[in-house]
């Protein structure tokens, strides 16, 4: 789930890389009669991301291996990936819910209430399609995606789906004319009732990940036990980092 929302990067050191995103705020000029092009300007905002290692190390006695009949030892580097994979959602996962109040704020003018429903949705849309650059243009966000805990799925799911929707035994009287507008998203590490519109990482993107060498896989590797040990060691480790990006690239309620 989480490609779906960041901007992935490369990075060559574990330091911390300060780098800048270019902002052309703006439209375009008219051209006189004779040719000129008006100037614009050019600003940048600075971002920050840094990796860093995740891993673990398993040995394996000489007895284990030689009575791994069923083949179990050579799931550990599948299990290893799967350990991987978790970590990294978690991480990722969590980046985004610690930093609610500081992307979605009032001055941003991508906040609001209210539990995932037709009304609010609509209410969210207009939020979304609203956002714009630091000079007021709007951004022109389209179809993004509708992200939520697990606990929201089935309202999501409603509501990307269904043309027309039932209160009861009763065939609601407005058509749902967000019927697959917004994709639902809905990583298992998100908790709670909050929910969020989030535009696709190519045009803005809410969330980063870096990857040293633009390696995005763990390594997984097994060595030779210490001299006094028989046996074998398997290790893992993984090399990412996940920060914040983009603030207008979406809006959020609070579910409540």
């Amino acid at each position: 789930w989480w490609r779906k929302i960041a901007q992935i990067v490369s990075v060559n050191y574990f330091t911390q890389v300060n780098g800048v995103r270019l902002v052309m705020a703006g439209l375009l000029g008219d051209v006189t009669a004779n040719g000129e092009l008006s100037s614009i300007s050019l600003s940048d905002e600075a971002q920050s991301i840094q990796a860093k290692t995740k891993g673990s190390i398993i040995s394996i006695g000489r007895q284990a291996i030689i009575n791994d009949d069923l083949g179990v030892l050579a799931d550990v580097p599948r299990a290893f990936g799967f350990m991987s994979a978790r970590t990294f959602n978690s991480d990722f996962w969590k980046k985004l819910s610690d930093n609610y109040a500081t992307l979605f704020t009032a001055g941003h003018k991508n906040t609001m209430t209210g539990a995932l429903s037709l009304a609010t949705l609509a209410t969210a849309d207009q939020k979304f399609r609203d956002l714009a650059d630091k000079d007021g243009n709007p951004l022109g966000l389209i179809d993004g995606l509708l992200v939520t805990s697990n606990s929201n799925r089935a309202k999501a799911l409603e509501l990307f789906k269904a043309t027309g929707l039932i209160g009861g035994s009763t065939k609601d009287a407005n058509t749902n004319v967000f019927a697959g507008t917004y994709e639902p998203v809905c990583p298992a590490n998100l908790s709670g009732a909050p929910w969020m519109l989030v535009a696709n990482p190519s045009v803005a993107a809410l969330m980063r990940a870096a990857f040293l060498y633009g390696n995005e896989q763990p390594v997984v590797e097994t060595a030779e036990a210490a001299a006094n040990q028989l046996g074998i060691n398997i290790r893992c480790y993984y090399d990412y980092g996940v920060e914040t990006g983009d603030w207008n690239a979406g809006v959020y309620s609070t579910g409540a």
